[in-house]
């Protein structure tokens, strides 16, 4: 009985590190739309943008996940940001599947994901 309420427990983990995540890559884009509307904002900028983006919700998915499981922390953080680049990947594909980057993009995307995570998860 306990193995179950265990599991059930780092789902709860992982989903409440994934929520956080996505609401503040959604947070980050949503400024970065208003700043590239507003001001004159090279592509450069845009990009250095996007990865803060996923280097920060990878970061506090981590962190959050780390906090809730409370053992093996980076290993959980590490799982919270690769999970992460998964459902961002998913996303991506789906909405612009002409503007999906290539293989470079994508081991690019999981390793600023994944990397985030685990230092999330070690920190917390």
């Amino acid at each position: 009985m306990g193995e179950s309420r265990e599991i059930k427990q780092k789902i709860a983990a992982l989903l409440k590190a994934l929520a956080v995540s996505l609401l503040l890559t959604t947070a980050v884009l949503f400024l970065m739309a208003f700043l590239l509307l507003r001001f004159d904002i090279s592509q450069g900028k845009v990009t250095a943008g996007v990865i803060a983006a996923y280097a920060l919700s990878g970061f506090f998915g981590g962190l959050i996940a780390g906090k809730c499981v409370g053992h093996k922390k980076y290993l959980w953080g590490l799982f919270a940001g690769a999970v992460y680049f998964v459902l961002l990947a998913a996303v991506s594909a789906l909405a612009v599947p002409e503007a999906f980057g290539g293989v470079k993009f994508l081991l690019t995307s999981f390793l600023i994901c994944s990397c985030s995570g685990t230092l999330g998860g070690m920190i917390s």
